[in-house]
C-alpha cells in the first residue's frame, strides 16, 4: 500500500481479497474484476453436491456480501422448509434413571464408590447436529457482517428459529460435512455456509473500537475450483490429484520443503505438477515473471518431472512453453478465464487436464 497523489488517497496493490471490512467511520469495498455470479459458480461447483443449473439470485448492485448473503438465505429457506433436519446424537449426561448406556468407567472416574446420580451415555434425535450447527453459524456471522443490506439482516434474523434448539458451530473453518440420501438436499447451503465462515473469520476489538471484515480470498476459491473439476476429470481415469503437497523437497536432507498446489498422481508415481497464480498473465508481453519460473523449476527438479507447469488468470487459452536446456526441463504457461461464462470456464480447465501432462490421460 503506498500513499497516492493526494493527501489521505491511497493506492492498494496486489489485493488478492474481495468484499468488504468496516472500522467505526470508515468501510473499505473490494470490488471483484470477475462478474460476481462467476464468483458464485466457482465457490458453488463440486461433484454431485451443486447442480450446474443452480440458479443463484443475487444483488450485484449491493456488492459481494449481500450477493453471497442473498444466496445463503434462499438456499437455507429451501433446505429448511419442511422444518430442520434432524439427526441421532451421543450425548453425555448425568441422571437418577438409566436411560441409554450407563457410562460404568466414567462412573468410577467421576465418583468412586458413589452409585447416584448415574454417568450416562445416550442418543438422541435432535435437530442439534452439524448440519444446523454450520448453518446457523453462518446465519449469525452474516448478520454482523459489513456490506450485508438492512433487508437481508432482517430475513437473517428470522431464520433463527429454525434454528431454536441448535447450538452454533464454534470453529474457525466448517467441516466438511458427507452428502448422504438423507441430507443432500443441505449441499448447497453448506457449501455457502463455509465460504461464509471462511470470509468472516477475521475480527478485531481493541478498546471501544471494533472491526470486521467479509473477505474471501480469490486464489484460495480459485485453486479449489481448479482441483475440484480436475479431480472429476482424471479420478475415472485412475489418477488422484492433490493440493498443497508437502511431500517434495528440493535437497537430499529434505530441508528445503516445497508445496507445490496441483499434484496428478497415478498410484505413488507424479505425472504431473502445477502451480496456481491468480494473477493475469499475457503471453504477448513475455515470460512469466522470473520467480514464478523459478519456482516451477524447483517443483520439476524436486519431482523428476520432465515438465511442471504454471496456470494464471487471463483471457488466453493457448500454453506458452519455456525450456530450461541446462537443466533438461519444460515450464509450461497456461492460463484460465475467469470472464467468461460458466460452461467456457470449464472447458478451460477440463482442457488442463489433457495438457498437464497430454500423455496422463491417454496412459
Amino acid at each position: 500500500m503506498t500513499p497516492g497523489v493526494s493527501p489521505g488517497v491511497w493506492r492498494i496493490g496486489d489485493v488478492t481479497h474481495i468484499g468488504a471490512a468496516s472500522l467505526p467511520g470508515l468501510r473499505i469495498d473490494i470490488e471483484p474484476k470477475t462478474p460476481l455470479e462467476n464468483i458464485l459458480f466457482l465457490a458453488s461447483y463440486a461433484e454431485e453436491q451443486v447442480p450446474l443449473g443452480h440458479a443463484v439470485q443475487y444483488q450485484a448492485q449491493e456488492g459481494l456480501p449481500s450477493a453471497l448473503a442473498e444466496a445463503f438465505v434462499r438456499a437455507v429457506e429451501s433446505c429448511t422448509r419442511g422444518g430442520p433436519l434432524s439427526g441421532y446424537r451421543t450425548v453425555e449426561e448425568t441422571g437418577h434413571v438409566v436411560r441409554g448406556r450407563w457410562d460404568i468407567p466414567r462412573q468410577i472416574r467421576t465418583r468412586p464408590g458413589i452409585p447416584l446420580p448415574l454417568e450416562l451415555t445416550v442418543s438422541r434425535f435432535t435437530p442439534d447436529i452439524v448440519e444446523n450447527q454450520v448453518l446457523l453459524a453462518a446465519v449469525r456471522l452474516l448478520m454482523r457482517a459489513p456490506g450485508v443490506t438492512d433487508d437481508l439482516r432482517r430475513r437473517l434474523r428470522g431464520q433463527l428459529t429454525a434454528f431454536e434448539e441448535v447450538t452454533p458451530w464454534q470453529g474457525r473453518e466448517a467441516p466438511e460435512v458427507p452428502l448422504t440420501r438423507l441430507n443432500r438436499h443441505y449441499g448447497f447451503a453448506l457449501m455457502l455456509a463455509r465460504l461464509v465462515i471462511e470470509a468472516t473469520s477475521w475480527a478485531h476489538r481493541e478498546g471501544s473500537t471494533e472491526g470486521a471484515s467479509f473477505l474471501i480470498s480469490m486464489p484460495g476459491l480459485f485453486e479449489r475450483f481448479v482441483h475440484r473439476v480436475l479431480s472429476r476429470e482424471l479420478e475415472p481415469r485412475g489418477l488422484t490429484v492433490s493440493t498443497q503437497d508437502r511431500s517434495f523437497a528440493l535437497d537430499e536432507a529434505k530441508n528445503v520443503r516445497l508445496r507445490p498446489d496441483l499434484v496428478i498422481r497415478r498410484g505413488d508415481q507424479a505425472l504431473g505438477i502445477a502451480d496456481l497464480k491468480y494473477k493475469v498473465w499475457n503471453a504477448e508481453a513475455g515470460s512469466p515473471p522470473n520467480a514464478d519460473v523459478y519456482q516451477a523449476l524447483a517443483y520439476a527438479l524436486s519431482a523428476g518431472l520432465e515438465a511442471a507447469h504454471l496456470i494464471y488468470v487471463s483471457g488466453e487459452v493457448a500454453p506458452a512453453e519455456y525450456r530450461i536446456a541446462s537443466a533438461g526441463k519444460c515450464i509450461l504457461a497456461h492460463t484460465v478465464d475467469l470472464s467468461g461464462a460458466p460452461d467456457d470456464i470449464l472447458a478451460s480447465v477440463r482442457r488442463l487436464a489433457t495438457e498437464i501432462p497430454p500423455h496422463v490421460v491417454a496412459a
